[in-house]
């Protein structure tokens, strides 16, 4: 069976926010059920049905863990041909850090993943429209 792609409603989305939200969950299809939403920036897969404790996250990471239904949801690292989005738990409370692959000293933090998500999709509509133009000239 090939792997498929399918957008359908978060779980955790849902549970924060209701269930008149949008389609934000990615459904990979894959055989490990890998999952993201590009909304809230959580995840999950097969393997997460397991109790987080048996992760070797941090504390403060399993804190901001969800467990819905019979699975667990952490926030994911989201990456992108040049830039990189990854959650960190500052004093309790979940921040998503923004870095460009070529400069991971440089760092932009914003507290929901979506603000996050919106400004890597821009910056890789102008690295992409720059590069057009230089193959143009």
């Amino acid at each position: 069976m090939e792997d498929f792609i399918l957008k359908v409603k978060c779980p955790v989305c849902m549970k924060n926010y209701g269930e008149d939200i949008d389609d934000t969950l990615i459904l990979l299809g894959d055989t490990e059920q890998n999952m993201q939403c590009l909304s809230c920036g959580y995840s999950s897969n097969n393997k997460m049905k397991e109790h987080i404790n048996n992760n070797p996250f941090p504390q403060d990471f399993k804190d901001v863990c969800e467990k819905i239904g019979e699975r667990f949801w952490a926030p994911s690292v989201f990456q992108t041909a040049n830039y990189k989005v990854v959650p960190m738990v500052k004093e309790g409370e979940l921040k998503w850090e923004i870095f460009a692959i070529e400069d991971p000293k440089t760092v932009v933090t914003v507290p929901k993943f979506i603000d996050a998500y919106k400004m890597v999709e821009k910056l890789e509509t102008i690295v992409g429209e720059k590069i057009q133009q230089q193959e143009n000239n």
